[in-house]
């Protein structure tokens, strides 16, 4: 539990770190065009982790010899990047538009191009990382992911005020290709056979969640920001994503310990009598919480809005209180999406994962005209209700009374 804690304060530090830099350095405008470019690079990387990665560790955890693990490794190295280089290479060629479309021009194509290299770059390690969860080594993802966020924070600070975003995405490459070579060396040295194509047929059927999550919820995030800095501005958009950034250090610690923790513990327990008890367990702790903690940041976020960037990023409470409670809704749908992982359900995932970032973005397409932070807000809340929803209802349907898991 202090490992996977660990890990996951590593990745908020970081984060949290150049989020800073940049508004002191640049203002909120540049907060909203990092997180822009960010989701260009989870649109890379979670085609990969997203589907194979979390496969992955589910078949990891379920395999019991070394030989197995390191098969299914080398399909999940080859698939995931096979698939993200295809999806790096559309956006790359593609950046013009896309620079057009989700920025307005602000950020240069070719800085869109680098930062889908810099996402194909790290699918290596983001794989490795699932890998390394379903053998339960959280402190080597720790060290990783400790590491990454240094050098993308130092090379934060030490760059010019219009060279941030290229220095953050350079050291995050160049830490994701020293860990690539580490890995290919200890891959070759196994020795084992290179015929993976029952663990690749394995993996396969995870490629569809990989698909729908990887794909939908950074192309909608993409298009939520734009729509919020159309109707309203790239300043107010970037307040948005600055309160979405605070409530990250509940929905992240969230999000990660049932990642790190309960999607291990749910995959070992598939189709026993432990599944339904550490299900419940794991919903319970986890709302409760998370209910709690949301409450204080809604009573508080002025003063961390001010502490984590500066007094320029304030948003009205009502608004406030609609986009944390639809964190929470949020989180909520964590819950039954990695029991959906561990139960193998994975047209469940893809179908439910419209109801998540894609549906919001819509809705706002939607409600575009005179569209303002309380109803952001609302229909934020809205769209995670529905998610909520389906996915409790997926995996709830199969661990109904008499049955387990």
């Amino acid at each position: 539990m202090a490992i996977a804690l660990a890990v996951i304060f590593a990745g908020l530090l970081g984060r949290a770190a150049i989020d800073k830099i940049l508004a002191l350095r640049a203002g909120p405008e540049s907060v909203a065009l990092w997180a822009q470019l960010q989701s260009v690079v989870d649109l890379v990387i979670g085609v990969a982790l997203a589907g194979v990665g979390h496969g992955l560790t589910v078949l990891v955890a379920q395999a019991g010899a070394q030989d197995v693990q390191r098969r299914l490794l080398r399909a999940a190295l080859l698939s995931g990047l096979s698939v993200a280089a295809g999806v790096a290479t559309i956006l790359a060629l593609g950046s013009g538009a896309i620079s057009g479309w989700v920025t307005g021009g602000a950020v240069a194509p070719r800085l869109v191009a680098f930062a889908a290299a810099a996402g194909c770059v790290a699918v290596v390690p983001a794989l490795l990382t699932s890998f390394w969860l379903g053998r339960g080594r959280q402190e080597r993802i720790f060290r990783l992911n400790a590491v990454t966020m240094l050098a993308m924070a130092a090379a934060a600070y030490v760059a010019l005020p219009g060279k941030i975003a290229q220095s953050a995405l350079a050291a995050q490459a160049v830490v994701a290709l020293v860990a690539s070579v580490a890995l290919w060396v200890w891959l070759h040295r196994q020795g084992d056979p290179q015929k993976t194509g029952v663990e690749a047929k394995r993996l396969l059927r995870y490629m569809v969640a990989g698909l729908s999550i990887g794909i939908l919820s950074p192309v909608a995030m993409l298009a939520v920001r734009s729509i919020l800095a159309s109707a309203l501005s790239w300043g107010e958009a970037g307040i948005v994503q600055a309160l979405w950034r605070s409530s990250e250090w509940i929905t992240a610690i969230a999000s990660g310990m049932l990642w790190l923790v309960m999607l291990p513990r749910l995959s070992a327990a598939h189709r026993t009598a432990r599944f339904v008890p550490e299900l419940a367990r794991a919903a319970g702790v986890t709302l409760v919480a998370s209910a709690a903690l949301l409450f204080a940041l809604w009573l508080n976020q002025a003063a961390v809005l001010e502490k984590l960037y500066d007094a320029r990023f304030s948003i009205p409470d009502r608004a406030a209180a609609l986009f944390l409670l639809g964190d929470w809704l949020r989180i909520g749908s964590w819950v039954f999406l990695y029991a959906l992982f561990a139960m193998q359900r994975i047209v469940a995932i893809a179908v439910g994962e419209l109801l998540s970032i894609p549906l919001y973005a819509a809705l706002l397409a939607a409600y575009h005209d005179g569209l303002g932070l309380e109803r952001a807000g609302l229909l934020y809340c809205l769209s995670y209700a529905a998610y909520f929803a389906f996915n409790a209802a997926a995996a709830l349907r199969d661990v109904r009374p008499g049955r387990a898991g």
